[in-house]
């Protein structure tokens, strides 16, 4: 017999920390970086040069003090 979870708040909390369900705040930030093979990724700033530069948006969900959850996450994507 399973135990039913009577706190609604608790369900939310339980519900929102499986791997398939995320509840937070959104964070979207952008930024100019250049790749080049055998070299780590450089942030770009204005004046370099732009040979090989890409966007890069980076993606955060920020747990929401309310629910009691702990779970940052961050995404990093190539636009391009």
């Amino acid at each position: 017999m399973s135990v039913q979870n009577l706190d609604p708040m608790a369900a939310a909390v339980s519900d929102a920390e499986s791997a398939s369900h995320y509840f937070g705040r959104l964070q979207v930030d952008a930024q100019f970086v250049i790749l080049r093979k055998g070299q780590p990724k450089t942030i770009w700033s204005e004046g370099m040069d732009a040979d090989g530069r890409t966007t890069e948006v980076i993606l955060r969900l920020n747990p929401l003090d309310v629910t009691g959850m702990t779970r940052m996450i961050e995404r990093n994507v190539l636009s391009n």
